[in-house]
């Protein structure tokens, strides 16, 4: 079919939430051996159109709101060569213990993400 397959999304949002922890200092590896972790509990992906093999496209992200246990992000995925979007969504993750209960995120990570909603 020439386009990417439909799931490599949810990777690419996996990606681009990943360097925005980096570049806002927090690294999640050292989340997880604080006992905190961050797992999805809800996605969203809609499908504007489709990314072909040799597309160049740009992910991105932003911390939409935050609450005491949870963090809600939204992302746009664009072609580089003409702008336009070509996929929307959105993932929740909630705060969490080692045995999936539900901590409440820690002050520097609130800080820092407070920082960034809406930077999208």
């Amino acid at each position: 079919m020439g386009v990417v397959y439909y799931a490599n999304y949810l990777a690419w949002f996996d990606a681009c939430r990943t360097e925005l922890f980096i570049a806002l200092g927090i690294r999640y590896k050292e989340l997880e051996e604080g006992g905190y972790f961050l797992p999805v509990i809800e996605s969203r992906v809609k499908y504007l159109a489709p990314a072909r093999y040799d597309d160049l496209v740009t992910v991105a992200v932003e911390v939409a709101r935050t609450t005491g246990v949870r963090i809600y992000f939204n992302y746009k995925v664009f072609r580089e060569q003409d702008g336009s979007v070509l996929v929307e969504g959105s993932t929740v993750h909630g705060m969490t213990d080692a045995n999936g209960k539900p901590k409440r995120i820690p002050g520097e990570v609130s800080d820092a993400l407070a920082k960034a909603v809406g930077l999208l």
